[in-house]
């Protein structure tokens, strides 16, 4: 049966050399901010060009963590895309920041025209902006960034290990930059995990802090800290699949440029589109959108295919953040939440069952009895 992530794969790749590593930190330890957790933040570090990486807890808590790390007034807005994913809201929600939404565009990242909008009705008031890479490919960084004044910048990242726009990799463009590591990303570990980066020496000396507690000697606390830190044991694992994350990247673009070939003529379809301003996406996921979604999802099925939706309802509509809904609201975002459809993609798909994928949607569209 086709898979639509294959997280077992990626440790068979990695078994033979990580089994001898994990015999060795089971005998000897330290299982807590041990020198797993050390090694990898530098090897993470250098992987993605920048001074700091940070192993913590999960992708959410990252996101946690940036925003306090900050330490903005009460009344700071912050601005993220609506067809993010709950855990940037959480995010703001978590210190009763105001949060502001702002429209996606084709290429599914924040929509520039929308956020010059936004920016310019705040004045020269600082701000938060979360910028999500979504789906594997970066956002229009460098136009963000030319209007974003005296604003923070934190890259939410976790859909797009090892993306870059002309050569320069996400998580090292703004302030603070955050990966989620969950077992299906593209860099993912055998739980929950995450990395924060930055090259902000300040930003990264209270990070740590905040992640453990608020302290750095255990005896004395100065911040509100929490219990966010990255274990030995993930950071082992994250750290023998890393070299091979550009190359599981490339395998993914294989598969997309597949499913570009089969599916790109198809007139009910839109396909992902790579954004003129980026190197190209690696493909965490692969979505695409139709008027027909649920028709073809079932027809999917009844062939054994699975598929997600990414995401059913952009942030506004759901129940937790309704009242920041209001009429005429981010309203490619509110139509794309309704057709997107993810179909099978990961770096172990079979080539000629990534073809069967495309073949079978191919047929629903053109087979009259349907």
């Amino acid at each position: 049966m086709i898979s639509f992530n294959d997280v077992t794969a990626q440790w068979r790749e990695i078994e033979e050399q990580a089994l001898p590593r994990l015999k060795d930190f089971l005998r000897k330890g330290p299982y807590i901010l041990g020198d797993q957790v050390k090694k990898f933040e530098q090897n993470f570090a250098d992987a993605m060009d920048v001074k700091y990486a940070l192993g913590v807890s999960n992708g959410t808590d990252g996101l946690k963590l940036a925003v306090q790390a900050l330490e903005v007034p009460p009344d700071t807005p912050v601005i993220m895309p609506a067809n993010a994913y709950i855990a940037d809201a959480l995010a703001a929600a978590c210190f009763h920041l105001p949060i502001i939404l702002v429209d996606c565009d084709q290429y599914y990242q924040i929509d520039t025209h929308h956020l010059q909008k936004i920016l310019k009705s705040l004045g020269n008031n600082k701000s938060i902006l979360i910028v999500v890479h979504l789906y594997g490919q970066a956002s229009d960084m460098a136009t963000i960034k030319s209007m974003a004044n005296n604003s923070y910048i934190i890259e939410d990242c976790s859909q797009a290990h090892g993306a870059s726009i002309r050569g320069e990799l996400v998580g090292g463009l703004g302030d603070i930059g955050v990966f989620s590591c969950y077992p299906t990303k593209n860099l993912g570990a055998i739980g929950d995990a995450g990395v924060i980066t930055t090259n902000n020496e300040r930003l990264y000396e209270k990070l740590v802090m905040l992640r453990n507690y608020g302290t750095l000697d255990k005896c004395d606390y100065t911040h509100m800290g929490w219990n966010h830190r990255l274990d030995d044991i993930q950071a082992l694992f994250l750290d023998e699949k890393l070299p091979y994350m550009e190359t599981w990247n490339e395998k993914r673009t294989v598969i997309a440029r597949l499913y570009d070939k089969i599916l790109g003529d198809i007139e009910e379809i839109v396909i992902p589109k790579e954004a003129p301003y980026n190197d190209g996406s690696t493909y965490h996921l692969y979505p695409i959108r139709t008027k027909k979604r649920e028709a073809l999802r079932a027809y999917l099925t009844g062939h054994e295919i699975p598929t997600l939706v990414h995401y059913p309802l952009p942030i506004h509509k759901m129940t937790l953040f309704r009242h920041l809904d209001r009429e005429d609201y981010c309203l490619n975002a509110a139509k794309y939440a309704q057709e997107v459809l993810s179909i099978p993609m990961h770096a172990f798909l079979n080539i000629k069952d990534a073809e069967r994928v495309a073949l079978v949607i191919k047929n629903f569209f053109t087979d009259e009895d349907i």
